[in-house]
């Protein structure tokens, strides 16, 4: 067997490998034999079927998968043999290549084209400036976050009269036909309604002062808009049925009840943050404090991967890359089925390809790998923020486990964790060797002044960074009952 490499340019070379007769009638003849000491014809007993037979039938596919195997080694050791960093997959050659004929041909010669790597050179000195956003925690940001930690964790009380917004209704609910119940007609049992979420306001003008024990008639489809999703889970019907339930319906208030913010008390602050843990407000304060302290750092430091990698990006803008070979890749790999929608993304996936390779760059550079324990802990960061988002604050070490364990069964989901840590790494190292302008700013001057910033790329990272989640464990979480007030209202 044949194997030469040809330089084509300083991005691309073609692998041409030359396979005759004696390096594939061996191993075809191996698998032949293989094949018959499995194979059932009929008329013969199982391993006993004439060889001739079995060539005649099935040669040519083992002539075929012997030499695939073959060449695509043979491709894997030049590349290796030859320290080739290979960008990409090796793409059949599309001038070199020739048709066979495997019944009658013995000897064969395949090319490939491959795209390398170009050479990134991003050298970084303390004339290279990036802001440094610290961020400050206002009194006021403390009063809403623990506004909403009320909010979260508070509970509904009974009442007599419905007179505000946020109060939830329990009852029955009945289909009319003019004024009585329609014969055969919808009844909804022990209905939850909140008027608040309706769309109209004259249908829910109708329930101001209500009391336990009325009965109000309302339109359902006016109340909603024709809106297919609530109507549907209002009345217990498909959503197909939606359009036909345009008629008045009798609401019969069984109960009233109101919901209160949760009172700033031992029993708030162990659900929060476990037991022992805030002993009096004061301590709460703090407590909170101290979490949208970590919360700002970690969005400066988002921020600050986004500019470094803007800049290292505009350091490296003028490398090329072997376009035709990457631009086959991409198609052939892709559900890119035109070359037009290739060529429309192309500039993009380009902008992709720097990153990446402007990552490993510094990575290497600086003798930096990605390891288990750092997927982990980036797995462990992400969980806690997801459950923190569903309001749970001092979630199970169980619950944490399970989480990560389900993230690294997800491929997609350890390739996110991998870019994140790799970014993170990357741009920490760089810290030190740049000029970092600190600026002072609130949570709203941060937010106005990273929107008006922030590239498509950079919003993508951002959302990545701040959350991985997997079907299976949103899914877990969701089941997770988290307050009885959630259940409650889960309909509405």
């Amino acid at each position: 067997m044949n194997v030469s490499i040809q330089t084509n340019d300083a991005l691309s070379r073609t692998i041409k490998v030359e396979v005759t007769k004696d390096d594939y009638a061996e191993s075809c003849k191996k698998s032949l034999h293989k094949l018959r000491q499995q194979a059932q014809l009929p008329g013969f007993r199982k391993g006993m079927a004439p060889l001739a037979l079995l060539e005649k039938k099935y040669g040519q596919e083992i002539k075929v998968e012997e030499i695939d195997k073959l060449v695509v080694g043979a491709i894997s050791k030049g590349i290796k043999d030859n320290n080739l960093d290979v960008l990409g997959q090796p793409m059949p050659s599309e001038t070199d290549n020739k048709p066979f004929n495997f019944d009658t041909d013995e000897t064969f010669e395949f090319s490939v084209d491959i795209a390398l790597r170009p050479e990134i050179d991003a050298e970084f000195t303390k004339d290279d400036h990036l802001p440094w956003y610290k961020i400050k925690v206002e009194d006021q940001d403390v009063d809403e976050q623990i506004d909403i930690y009320r909010d979260n964790y508070g509970t509904y009380e009974q009442v007599e009269i419905y007179d505000q917004d946020m109060d939830m209704l329990k009852g029955r609910l009945t289909e009319l036909e003019g004024i009585v119940p329609k014969e055969g007609g919808i009844v909804v049992e022990n209905t939850v309604l909140m008027p608040i979420h309706f769309k109209d306001e004259t249908e829910k003008g109708k329930f101001a002062g209500a009391r336990t024990g009325d009965r109000v008639v309302f339109n359902p489809f006016a109340a909603y808009a024709g809106t297919e999703a609530p109507l549907a889970a209002l009345l217990n019907i498909e959503k197909e049925k939606v359009k036909d339930m345009t008629g008045d319906f009798t609401y019969e208030i069984n109960t009233i009840e109101r919901y209160k913010a949760a009172e700033l008390n031992d029993e708030f602050y162990a659900k929060l943050f476990g037991e022992e843990v805030v002993k009096d407000e004061a301590g709460f304060r703090e407590k909170v404090r101290e979490i949208i302290t970590g919360q700002y750092a970690s969005y400066s430091q988002q921020q600050f991967s986004q500019d470094a990698l803007e800049l290292l990006k505009e350091k490296v803008k003028d490398v090329s890359f072997a376009d035709s070979i990457l631009k086959r890749w991409i198609r052939a790999t892709s559900e890119k089925t035109s070359q037009e929608d290739v060529e429309e993304e192309y500039p993009e996936m380009i902008e992709q390809f720097k990153r990446q390779l402007i990552v490993d760059k510094i990575m290497n550079a600086n003798g930096l790998t990605v390891e288990k324990e750092d997927l982990n802990a980036c797995a462990i960061q992400m969980a806690y923020k997801q459950l923190q988002s569903y309001g749970m604050h001092q979630p199970s070490k169980d619950m944490i486990e399970y989480l990560v364990s389900d993230m690294m069964k997800n491929e997609q989901t350890v390739t996110h964790l991998t870019d994140i840590v790799s970014l993170n790494k990357a741009t920490r190292s760089i810290q030190p060797q740049i000029t970092l302008d600190e600026q002072e700013v609130t949570i709203a001057e941060f937010t106005k002044l990273t929107k008006e910033t922030k590239s498509t790329e950079s919003d993508e990272l951002t959302e990545s960074t701040e959350l991985i989640e997997s079907d299976e464990s949103t899914e877990a979480i969701e089941s997770t009952e988290l307050t009885e007030s959630t259940e409650e209202t889960e309909l509405n």
